[in-house]
């Protein structure tokens, strides 16, 4: 299950406008929206590029023994960041590559927490039709991370 230290995490550094300048269009220097799970969202209209933001957790194991209670032990956290990109349908592919590697850039290396959480490898999968977003083009993006408690 993914704490919500981690997704608050992430939501505060998208949200700051300095971490998120290099993923500025280099014509029209904006920024394209992110779309946060669960929250209101109005799409560009006119079509124009944006990101939705997904948090899975798909470990949360005991990684010591030997306390008296059982949860005093160490658990740490691992799951995956998905950041699709999405552009209008027809708008061909390398724009969408161009700003999901942008995005894998702006993970590489980056500790967040007090460097208890990182993130490690990012996949940038095959695009094609956004299935719930009707005329968009979906390029997925998953960033693995990693929570350590201390």
């Amino acid at each position: 299950m993914a704490d919500d230290a981690v997704y608050d995490a992430i939501k505060a550094f998208l949200s700051t406008p300095s971490n998120v300048a290099g993923l500025a269009d280099p014509d029209t220097a904006e920024v394209p929206p992110i779309r946060f799970e669960n929250e209101a969202f109005t799409k560009p209209n006119p079509p124009a590029p944006w990101i939705s933001v997904a948090l899975t957790g798909v470990l949360y194991g005991q990684q010591s023994i030997g306390e008296s209670v059982q949860a005093d032990n160490r658990w740490d956290e691992r799951g995956h960041l998905w950041l699709p990109v999405f552009v209008a349908a027809g708008a061909g592919a390398s724009q969408p590559r161009r700003l999901a590697k942008k995005l894998a850039d702006l993970f590489r290396g980056l500790t967040l927490l007090s460097g208890d959480l990182e993130f490690m490898d990012a996949f940038i999968g095959e695009g094609g039709p956004a299935e719930e977003e009707g005329n968009w083009y979906e390029l997925p993006l998953a960033i693995e991370w990693r929570r350590v408690e201390a």
